[in-house]
């Protein structure tokens, strides 16, 4: 599985790790370099050895070009963002909730869907009540999502209870705090 990631990003260049919140932009010479590395299967590049070291505390020195890296390609779409929103239905019962979406973590397809996504080098966020992340923490730190955003429903257990109406009233925070 790849460590890091190089992808044109609009008109420049950058090298992402999953799962880190710092990158690093490079210049179209070295994009072009790595891209050369990893399609023969070199060692990886000593400036990005010394970068990814120094960025993330990655030891490549010994990994080849082409299991480190996922080098996505210039495309003429220059594509940032997509996003994919699984969603089939909450565990809560929040009036919003009908409007606006639900939580992924109860799809049954969620885990096999985020492998493949993570795989395909896709920097991952989930948003997230959070009451399910427990049941979701080895693939996680396995494979670091870019984000994880978690929705808190009031500050006390009754406001959680009134928004949420889960008969449940405090489990959902329970849950969250034990994953952290």
């Amino acid at each position: 599985m790849h460590s890091v990631i190089a992808s044109p990003q609009e008109a420049k260049y950058v090298i992402v790790r999953p799962g880190a919140r710092a990158g690093m932009q490079i210049p179209s010479t070295h994009y072009r370099e790595f891209a050369d590395a990893v399609d023969a299967a070199l060692a990886v590049p000593s400036w990005l050895v010394e970068a990814a070291q120094q960025a993330w505390g990655l030891n490549l020195a010994s990994e080849r070009s082409d299991r480190a890296v996922l080098v996505r390609p210039v495309t003429t779409l220059a594509f940032s963002r997509a996003t994919w929103e699984i969603n089939l239905g909450c565990n809560f019962n929040c009036e919003h909730c009908h409007l606006t979406g639900g939580e992924p973590l109860i799809d049954p397809h969620f885990s096999d869907a985020y492998r493949h996504a993570y795989g395909m080098g896709m920097l991952l966020e989930i948003l997230t009540n959070g009451s399910r992340l427990h049941q979701h923490v080895e693939l996680l730190v396995e494979m670091p999502p870019h984000k994880v955003t978690i929705s808190l429903y009031g500050a006390t257990a009754d406001t959680f209870e009134s928004l949420t109406r889960t008969g449940e009233t405090g489990k959902g925070e329970r849950k969250v705090f034990r994953w952290s």
